[in-house]
């Protein structure tokens, strides 16, 4: 599989590191296995030394919005970087981030060029959660 999972619990925080080209169900698979057995608030998916280009705008768009009806798995104010620092990987990256915005996703993607801003990024307390308003 070209997708290396690293869970560092301490960070509370998932790293999927991708070599070579994923398919669609190597990539559904890695989510999976997120969700079923590594959740933590935090998730890094790595996708320097990888490519998204077998992935169809479709299965993509399934991906994102797989992680929009779990994410309520994760804990509080969860944050998902991902690393593309080719024009290709940062297409696709973009695709997902407004597929999710568009789904109102507690998942939030945040696209990074490279690996050093998106750890300084998740190393940083999250920002706290949203207060809600109720309705008078």
């Amino acid at each position: 599989m070209p997708i290396e999972i690293i869970v560092d619990r301490q960070k509370n925080r998932t790293t999927h590191i991708t070599t070579g080209n994923v398919t669609f169900k190597e990539a559904l698979a890695a989510t999976e296995q997120f969700f079923d057995n590594h959740v933590t608030r935090d998730l890094l998916l790595d996708m320097s030394q990888g490519s998204l280009e077998l992935i169809t705008s479709k299965e993509l768009e399934r991906l994102t919005l797989y992680f929009g009806t779990r994410a309520k798995r994760r804990p509080e104010n969860p944050r998902t970087a991902l690393v593309a620092n080719d024009t290709l990987n940062y297409g696709l990256s973009r695709l997902m981030q407004i597929t999710a915005e568009l789904d109102n996703s507690r998942t939030r993607f945040i696209i990074f060029r490279d690996i050093a801003s998106a750890e300084a990024w998740l190393d940083k307390p999250p920002d706290p959660a949203p207060a809600t308003c109720e309705p008078r």
